[in-house]
């Protein structure tokens, strides 16, 4: 419980990555595991990592993304390689998560067996990652090419089966009843339009899906 407290108070009071999206997601990654005949052969250490995972997996969001981060030189974009520039909101957030769990009084997982700890360390690390809108293509690539071949006694397959279900929760507004739907879209159009309106203050471009010229319906 205190973990999930910090998760929750570690959010920024942003307009859409803030802790009622991490709640959201965390109910909708829930529910579509539930229901999905597949989590009963999944060791509850993974999905130990899988809710961890879910509830973290924004943590410390500026509110802004990733091209905003290095055109601005924040220090988020710093503390990564180049090669991890592209998803360095992803790799925060899961730095972020990794803090906490190594922190006194919040290492939920301190008492577990070396492997066991590496194992939740691992599924966190591979499902926040996958969060990265610009692996969505792969994701459903690798889903597709799967299909009824999965088999849930493989380690990757499982793994694969998270991964969809937590970008799937990431993403689950459009499944919603209409009104919390316009609700939830809203606030990231609201979010992104705050974003072209801090770029337009700095001198600098605008991104496309940040100009407010979108009519809220």
């Amino acid at each position: 419980r205190r973990l999930f407290t910090a998760a929750g108070d570690a959010y920024f009071s942003t307009l859409y990555h803030n802790c009622s999206h991490a709640c959201d997601v965390l109910h909708a990654a829930y529910y579509l595991v539930s229901q999905a005949d597949g989590h009963k052969d999944i060791p509850d250490i993974e999905l130990l990592g899988y809710v961890i995972a879910a509830a973290f997996h924004d943590v410390g969001h500026p509110g802004v993304n990733a091209s905003f981060l290095h055109r601005s030189g924040h220090s988020i974009t710093s503390a990564f390689t180049e090669s991890q520039q592209s998803a360095c909101l992803e790799e925060y957030h899961t730095l972020v998560c990794f803090t906490f769990l190594s922190a006194e009084g919040l290492d939920l997982i301190s008492h577990l067996p070396e492997d066991q700890q590496q194992t939740v360390r691992s599924v966190v690390r591979s499902l926040i990652l996958e969060t990265y809108m610009g692996s969505h293509k792969s994701l459903v690539d690798r889903v597709s090419a799967l299909q009824s071949a999965a088999d849930m006694s493989h380690p990757e397959h499982r793994i694969l089966f998270l991964t969809s279900c937590l970008h799937l929760a990431d993403l689950s507004n459009v499944c919603k009843p209409w009104e919390l739907h316009v609700k939830w879209s809203h606030a990231v159009l609201s979010e992104f339009f705050s974003q072209g309106e801090l770029e337009r203050t700095k001198g600098m471009e605008v991104s496309p899906h940040c100009v407010s010229d979108v009519a809220l319906g």
